[in-house]
């Protein structure tokens, strides 16, 4: 078979996505809920039984209403599990390889570039963990980039158009995917305001632009150019918003100063903290291959290259600079220009060792220009066989607990259902995650929580009383508090992960030392991060 012909290329990126989404698929029922997930969760729960979008608390949850409303469609088609959560997530997770595929072999006109880039999508661990977590992250990536690429697409046609508008005409506008990119970074930025970054990408791209018309050809040119046009009409654009909206300014600035108590950390609020996640040892043949394609791209000065490294580097900054809050999630969006720029320099590097190795054989009169490509080929796939990242990915379908490469996932499942087989009306349940308790127990009436700390994302007061703001259980602050509890009810529960339960932040050490001097250890999940204590 012919590798340059259609159906081979197109059986290896039938292969690639077969592969990509059984990692996105198999066994989503084998991880409890991380935490935010059950946002979504009660919150589509709530919307089938005709109560829109609230948490049990009362209180409404109209963040990412859409992917709340897709969570809702799939519990009604499923049921309400696990599976059925994560499953919106899981398919824009496998319909993003194809995507990837589509706009990276369009962008640079080599499939071969495309085949890598949507491997990389399909294999990385980030990748495939957010695409097993519901939460509109996969989601909001799909539509970014389709929105990223929609634009270049309109803007920079390879095809000359014939319109009746002479200005179209001029500048090679395409309507069609001027549209297509409207509706993907309407949709987008109803997903997360985070897709607001792109703007300043493009302003950096149009002025690239507008350098390069100057110096190819006059100041003229540069003026009446299109990139000087679209700077304009974005700048216009802004200041029209910002007069006729202004509450969209006070709420830019407050998620740039957003700081949630869960991120009380140096390392989240390191400018650098994307920066060494994107180029840290588990990821480093991906860095490599991006370093090389950086080079590359300025060394040809390939626009497409240009226009995916501006969108990329710019929002990058951005987010490690004006944001206080550093987390990977905030960059997921942009992890796709990454992964396209690291294939482009992979490819480049590929190409270049099989031109020097053929000419190194041709010296010596030797020639077997596919026997060195096919070497060379096997030397490629072993450096990323050996790669940490893939390695890891294979194994994400079986983990239980721990990392799968986006989040970490505690048993709850399982120390509910413990519960469950020795619980009884009337014993009161507390909980350091009393929304995850409610969801797999049915029930939960108490929060262990350190009240020293601002909780206010977490903690609401109702009635004179401090309330989970989710799942509406009464908030048990000290030992005092506890003590109480355990005094008057003959027996009851606390259900505690691990992590929250050793943090002075969440749980007060004299509570911790409380509840292990006084309570009774009853059970301890298999990988250790959820534990259950009881007081009779």
């Amino acid at each position: 078979m012919n590798w340059r012909s259609k159906s081979f290329i197109g059986l290896i990126l039938l292969g690639v996505i077969i592969g990509g989404a059984y990692l996105r698929l198999a066994d989503l029922n084998g991880q409890s809920f991380w935490v935010d997930e059950m946002n979504h969760v009660v919150a589509a729960q709530s919307l089938l039984k005709g109560n829109g979008a609230v948490f049990p608390s009362g209180l409404p949850y109209d963040r990412s209403l859409l992917f709340t409303k897709l969570v809702a469609r799939s519990f009604a088609l499923f049921g309400v599990s696990e599976f059925s959560a994560r499953f919106p997530s899981a398919i824009f997770g496998v319909l993003s390889i194809p995507l990837v595929f589509f706009v990276a072999a369009r962008m640079f006109r080599h499939v071969g570039i495309g085949l890598v880039a949507a491997f990389l999508q399909a294999f990385t661990p980030f990748n495939i963990g957010w695409s097993r977590v519901s939460r509109m992250y996969a989601i909001f990536q799909f539509f970014f980039l389709l929105a990223a690429y929609a634009i270049y697409e309109g803007l920079e046609s390879a095809r000359e158009k014939k319109s009746g508008l002479r200005l179209l005409q001029a500048w090679n506008l395409d309507l069609f995917w001027l549209a297509i990119a409207v509706i993907a970074l309407a949709i987008a930025t109803y997903l997360q305001v985070l897709s607001g970054v792109l703007l300043p990408g493009l302003l950096l791209y149009f002025l690239v632009m507008v350098l390069g018309v100057l110096l190819a050809k006059d100041f003229k040119s540069a003026l009446t150019s299109k990139y000087v046009f679209f700077i304009v009409l974005s700048l216009f654009g802004v200041a029209g918003i910002a007069s006729l909206a202004p509450d969209i300014l006070s709420q830019a600035r407050e998620a740039m100063s957003f700081s949630p108590n869960w991120a009380q950390y140096d390392y989240v609020q390191n400018p650098f903290y994307y920066f060494w996640f994107l180029i840290s040892n588990f990821y480093f043949t991906i860095a490599a291959f991006f370093l090389i394609g950086v080079v590359v791209a300025v060394a040809e000065l390939r626009k497409s290259a240009l226009y995916l490294l501006s969108l990329f580097i710019v929002p990058l900054a951005l987010l490690s600079t004006l944001f206080v809050l550093k987390v990977e999630r905030y960059i997921f969006h942009l992890f796709p220009f990454y992964l396209i720029i690291a294939a482009y320099g992979a490819v480049r590097l590929f190409e270049f060792a099989v031109k020097t190795a053929q000419e190194s054989f041709q010296r010596y009169s030797l020639r077997s220009p596919k026997l060195v490509t096919l070497v060379i080929a096997v030397v490629f796939l072993g450096i990323l066989g050996a790669s940490d990242w893939l390695r890891f990915a294979r194994k994400i379908p079986s983990l239980h607990a721990g990392t799968n490469g986006a989040v970490s996932h505690e048993e709850w499942s399982d120390a509910c259902a413990f519960v469950r087989k020795q619980f009884a009306d009337g014993q009161p349940v507390i909980s350091t995650l009393p929304v995850a308790v409610y969801y797999y127990l049915g029930r939960v009436d108490y929060m262990m929580a350190n009240m020293e700390n601002g909780r206010g994302e977490e903690i609401i007061m109702k009635n004179g009383a401090a309330i989970d703001y989710y799942s509406n259980a009464q908030v048990i602050d000290t030992v005092e508090e506890l003590q109480h509890l355990t005094q008057s009810q003959s027996r009851g529960w606390l259900i505690v992960d691990l992590y929250r339960l050793s943090e002075a932040r969440y749980v007060r050490p004299e509570v911790k030392e409380f509840i292990e001097r006084k309570l009774q250890r009853r059970y301890v999940t298999p990988e250790k991060t959820v534990a259950i204590y009881s007081w009779d």
